[in-house]
Formats: C-alpha cells, sequence, structure tokens
C-alpha cells in the first residue's frame, strides 16, 4: 500500500494515512455469530412421532406401519403352550403385539423401528 506524498514544502514527506469516518474511529469487522438450536423430540412409540429425518433435513411427523415382531411370535408361543390353539393366530392381527416402522412421510425412507421386545 502507498502512502500519499505532498510536495508542497520541500522534499517527498509520507503524510498518515486519514481515518475512514470524520470522528476519527476505525470500524472493527467481527465474525458473525453462529447459532446452533438442537431440537430434543421424543424417542418412537407406536404411534406418529415427532422426528427429524436426515435423509430430506426435514421435522415431520412420522408415518408409521406394523410388521410381525419377536413380540407377536413369543404370544402365539404362549397361547400354544396354554393350549389356546385356535387363539394362535390373534396376535397376529393384534398392532399392539406387532413391532412399529416409522417412515419419512416426505422421501419416505425407513426412520426408526420400535420395537415391543
Amino acid at each position: 500500500m502507498e502512502m500519499p506524498c505532498s510536495t508542497e514544502r520541500g522534499p517527498l514527506v509520507p503524510q498518515a494515512p486519514t481515518p475512514p469516518n470524520s470522528k476519527g474511529f476505525v470500524p472493527v469487522v467481527q465474525n458473525p455469530v453462529v447459532t446452533t438450536v438442537t431440537q430434543v423430540l421424543a424417542p418412537p412409540t407406536d404411534g406418529p412421532s415427532m422426528m427429524f429425518c436426515t435423509f430430506c433435513q426435514r421435522t415431520i411427523t412420522s408415518r408409521t406401519s406394523f410388521e410381525i415382531g419377536l413380540m407377536t411370535w413369543a404370544v402365539c408361543g404362549g397361547l400354544f403352550l396354554l393350549g389356546c390353539f385356535p387363539c394362535m393366530c390373534i396376535p397376529c392381527c393384534l398392532d399392539s403385539c406387532k413391532d412399529v416402522m416409522h417412515y419419512c412421510p416426505h422421501c419416505n425412507r425407513l426412520l426408526q423401528t420400535y420395537k415391543r421386545m
């Protein structure tokens, strides 16, 4: 950076740079403040839950579907051991015995599975 020079009084004499504003203060440039907001969402249950989809980067209410899991087979085995053979298929029809799959309604990807057992 070159300093401005004055030739009015003889040889070249460097002059001090003038401040940018009239009061003599030099503005200070600060880095922007970044605020990170973290949402703590409840763990999934057997119903639709608020979740954050890591695939489409949205906070969503999950879409649920039910699938036969370990709890269903355990209840069927218990009914078999008790001798209730005609009732063994009932746990396969009850959503309260099945595992719950949580899907994103926007990108249709599996987000989490709620296992009963």
